[in-house]
């Protein structure tokens, strides 16, 4: 007997289902596609704009050496360009017969402005002009010329019936009220800003012209109000000295915590000093004596994270002796590196290289270590590889700190054997004899290109006579 066909309906549903597990699994495959896709574009695009700036980094190098070759001949340093016209300035590329003559050479391109020195050198300008309208020397004389308002005083010109204009003769400000809410700080505020840029743009300091015009008020104040800190907290010292009264026990109890709080600043202040000064010599041995690989290890680096020192006591004796203060977060490894390069700096003052002078000044500082001597923390800098850290001091941290620090899991290659690194090569070769000149503009020409047609297209190629 013939078994019963099943319902047309339920293979309906079976197929059915069959399908949509079919399109949902294609789905699926095309999502995981456009997702491994997009993945590989962001990796293939950043790969590219490495490689951009790599060839601008070369551009960079390659204009910089070239002038060493010029300078024997006219004992110029400037860099070597071209001028294009108006019209060109659309299509950057060359013709390929296009070669430049003796004078196009001596054409300099224009310089990119320093934007850091320019910071640096406002800094300096802002705190030689206030000094300059203030009229004081020392935080004393200051006290002395500026004295706060009385509160009848600042009343009356919060109301008016005080009147005090501000003008260059008559500039002053109150370094006891607030600086940002008293109206009368807020007045020689807004005027010393406007003062300082109408010097600024009169050429009243060393400011390239280019960059005078990007100079504007929002930098000033920025740069006098974090100056303002500084000079308050001065003056609030000296204040508090030429106020109180030496006689009075309480006065004298304050004066003498007064002044132990100074000399303890000036002592910190030195010790950061020397630091400084310790991070740029090492510094100066990885730049000059072949081991430029090590630039990867002083980028994470700051003079804060140097081992600190101090003097054996008050009395001063040429030479200075200093008694190194040991960090507990660097390791064996990192502290012998490091003090092989002192040795190196120590070893290059005595005997200058060939062809250099000897170095004047004062020696490189002793640096003694004693058993025993003093060992602080320190500020261990986030990033390094897990050789540079003392593992007892990383044992002794909570979980959370030892993570933050970022540690790389692999030990880092201390080996202070100089060699020759790719500038110090490029270098050479651009200064060879045998080189020749048109050879190296070709090369410029080629790099320049390059960084002007991506500039104009946003698109990677290749364009050279």
């Amino acid at each position: 007997m013939r078994s019963p066909a099943p319902p047309v309906g339920t293979m309906t549903d079976q197929f059915g289902m069959m399908l949509l597990e079919h399109v949902q699994e294609s789905h699926e495959r095309m999502d995981t596609l456009m997702k491994t896709f997009m993945t590989e574009q962001s990796e293939a695009h950043k790969r590219l704009r490495d490689t951009v700036h790599a060839v601008h980094v070369k551009v960079d190098q390659f204009h910089n050496l070239v002038p060493l070759r010029g300078s024997r001949r006219n004992g110029r340093f400037e860099v070597v360009g071209e001028e294009q016209s108006a019209h060109a300035q659309d299509r950057p590329s060359l013709p390929a017969d296009k070669r430049r003559t003796r004078s196009d050479r001596s054409k300099p391109l224009p310089s990119i402005p320093d934007m850091g020195s320019v910071l640096t050198t406002l800094k300096s300008s802002v705190r030689t002009h206030l000094k300059l309208m203030l009229k004081f020397s020392t935080w004393k004389e200051l006290v002395s010329r500026s004295p706060p308002l009385t509160d009848e005083e600042a009343e009356a010109y919060q109301t008016g019936r005080f009147l005090c204009p501000c003008t260059e003769n008559t500039f002053r400000i109150d370094f006891i009220h607030d600086w940002k809410r008293f109206p009368f700080n807020l007045a020689s505020r807004d005027f010393f800003v406007q003062n300082m840029l109408k010097t600024i743009k009169g050429g009243g300091f060393e400011f390239d012209a280019a960059v005078i015009p990007f100079i504007i008020q929002a930098h000033v104040e920025h740069v006098l109000d974090s100056h303002m800190d500084y000079c308050r907290r001065k003056y609030r010292e000296a204040y508090n000295l030429h106020t109180w009264d030496a006689k009075d026990p309480d006065d004298a109890e304050m004066i003498a915590e007064q002044e132990a709080k100074m000399e303890k600043d000036k002592k910190r202040k030195a010790i950061n000093s020397r630091k400084k000064t310790l991070f740029n010599a090492r510094l100066t041995v990885i730049l000059e004596m072949g081991l430029g690989r090590h630039l990867i290890l002083f980028d994470r680096l700051l003079p804060q994270n140097m081992s600190g020192d101090e003097t054996d006591g008050p009395r001063r004796v040429l030479p200075m002796t200093y008694r190194v203060v040991e960090s507990r977060w660097q390791s064996v490894a990192l502290k012998s590196f490091l003090r092989a390069l002192d040795a190196m700096y120590r070893e290059d003052w005595e005997r200058p290289r060939h062809g250099q002078r000897a170095k004047g000044g004062n020696p490189p500082r002793t640096r003694l270590i004693r058993a025993g001597g003093p060992v602080e923390d320190g500020y261990a800098p986030v990033g390094l590889w897990r050789n540079c850290y003392d593992s007892e001091w990383l044992k002794n941290l909570p979980s959370y700190q030892r993570r933050a620090l970022k540690i790389i899991n692999a030990d880092y290659d201390f080996d202070v054997t100089p060699e020759d690194d790719d500038m110090a090569a490029d270098a050479s070769w651009a200064r060879d004899d045998a080189a020749s000149e048109d050879e190296i503009e070709d090369l410029i020409i080629m790099f320049h290109h390059i960084s002007l047609d991506f500039s104009s297209t946003h698109s990677f190629r290749f364009t050279h006579s």
